[in-house]
């Protein structure tokens, strides 16, 4: 009859030690969150980009940027939380973004897939250049913010791999216009001063 008994209190140990691992882990900052804010966040956020509160000329997403930002980023690290909203919803029905022809946004965000790939087929100044710049700077962030300092385990990488933003364009002239759109962010940003 004792032994059984020493198991039970062998296990219940064991169970609080790990309680106590996890509670110190999300206390101390070594949460698999720790440091790494939701896109939206990221871009609204005066110590990331702050992009509302440029001065003299605030800049906001328009309504569709931030939903195929959410939808995009849904899910992963630091995006746990994120939901779109009744007016987000209602612009999906109204733009006739929530059927197959047209890329099926609702049921992109409620399908619980992990995204590695955005393809944005959008026309001539619809802001291409300026959401892909905050995607790189997004991705660039989440690799200096790593959990434990550890972007390999980010990502699921061996050790030693290199990483690599890759952005691409039709002609060295779109190639600047981007360059210039991720160098204008960072350079403006609180958080990539000290990096």
């Amino acid at each position: 009859m004792a032994r059984p008994k020493s198991k039970k209190t062998l296990i219940q140990k064991s169970l609080e030690e790990l309680r106590k691992s996890v509670e110190e882990s999300a206390t101390s900052g070594d949460s698999l969150i720790s440091g790494i804010p939701s896109i939206i966040d990221f871009v609204e956020s005066p110590e990331y980009l702050g992009l509302p509160h440029y001065d003299p000329t605030p800049v906001n997403l328009y309504p569709l940027q931030k939903i195929v930002l959410k939808i995009f980023y849904r899910g992963s690290i630091g995006n746990e939380d994120l939901k779109l909203t009744k007016e987000e919803l209602d612009i999906v029905q109204d733009c006739g973004l929530n059927c197959d022809d047209n890329g099926d946004l609702k049921e992109k965000f409620d399908n619980g897939s992990l995204f590695r790939e955005l393809i944005l087929v959008w026309g001539r100044r619809s802001g291409k250049d300026f959401v892909i710049s905050i995607l790189a700077l997004y991705e660039a962030m989440k690799l200096l913010e790593s959990p434990k300092g550890d972007p390999y385990s980010l990502y699921n990488l061996g050790p030693g791999a290199p990483f690599t933003i890759l952005t691409v364009a039709n002609s060295s002239t779109q190639a600047q216009i981007l360059f210039r759109e991720i160098k204008d962010k960072m350079l403006r940003s609180p958080y990539f001063a000290n990096k």
